[in-house]
């Protein structure tokens, strides 16, 4: 996973690649050390998980299925993604576990994914440490010693398959 956002230091160039952000122009790549992922902003940052990319500006990503029409500040995004919940927990002595349920809403059409991630910084670079999307994902219990999510895998079934 890759996220993005504002801030810069001289990190370590094999730290992981982020994207610095300047306004609405996007600055050349360089690299950001991350030590404490509690201090990342992820209203303002981009977030790559589960093949999907959400930009978020202010708390919300907008997305395109096509390329932008020339007018793009009319043109209605297809997707429309925003965090629903953000979670940090403790797993272990020293290792601290950044969790972002992200809504992502289909409003040119019909449909949504959920896609939960979970990230850490260690040794100056952010990782991905888990990853879970589907239609009617649930984060049912998000504590330091268990991560349990289910979902339908069947639309309209009430049976669940449940991970953890």
């Amino acid at each position: 996973m890759n996220v993005s956002g504002g801030g810069a230091s001289n990190a370590d160039p094999r730290s992981s690649a982020l994207q610095c952000r300047h306004g609405s122009a996007q600055a050349r790549i360089r690299r950001l050390q991350c030590d404490e992922v509690t201090k990342l902003d992820v209203e303002n940052f981009t977030i790559r998980t589960a093949q999907r990319t959400f930009a978020f500006h202010n708390g919300v990503a907008l997305n395109y299925e096509s390329p932008r029409v020339q007018d793009a500040e009319r043109s209605p995004p297809d997707w429309k993604s925003g965090d629903c919940e953000d979670n940090v927990i403790q797993p272990a002595p020293n290792v601290v576990v950044r969790f972002i349920l992200i809504h992502d809403s289909h409003e040119t059409g019909s449909g949504w994914r959920y896609y939960a991630t979970g990230f850490r910084c260690s040794g100056g670079n952010l990782q991905e440490v888990f990853r879970r999307h589907g239609l009617s994902l649930s984060v049912d219990r998000l504590d330091s010693a268990t991560i349990g999510v289910s979902l339908n895998l069947t639309p309209g079934s009430p049976i669940r398959k449940h991970w953890s």
